[in-house]
């Protein structure tokens, strides 16, 4: 799969997400990759997002880097979803987990 190599930053400081625009990154940002999919809305999904995945139920998912598979999951405490599993027509982004950490409790 091509896609594109992109980033956007958690601004610890200010607590907002931007994009990257300077390098080297305050050391207090956390950087967060494009993962190459977006969602049904046309919305671009990093890792670090929650997203609502429609299969048989809503359910809540953090999208993280699994290093071992070198890969995208969608993870939350019952399933995981790889990447290539899932269709972006099931995918919705509903924030990330700086901004609304609550939402996977």
């Amino acid at each position: 799969m091509n896609r594109e190599i992109k980033f956007r930053v958690w601004d610890e400081v200010q607590k907002q997400m931007r994009n990257v625009e300077l390098l080297p990154l305050p050391s207090k940002d956390i950087l967060m990759q494009f993962t190459g999919l977006t969602d049904k809305l046309g919305k671009e999904v990093y890792k670090g997002d929650i997203v609502r995945i429609k299969d048989g139920e809503n359910e809540f998912f953090v999208v993280l880097w699994n290093k071992a598979y070198l890969q995208f999951q969608f993870i939350n405490n019952n399933k995981m979803f790889e990447l290539p599993d899932i269709e972006e027509k099931q995918i919705e982004v509903i924030s990330n987990i700086y901004e609304n950490p609550e939402l996977l409790k």
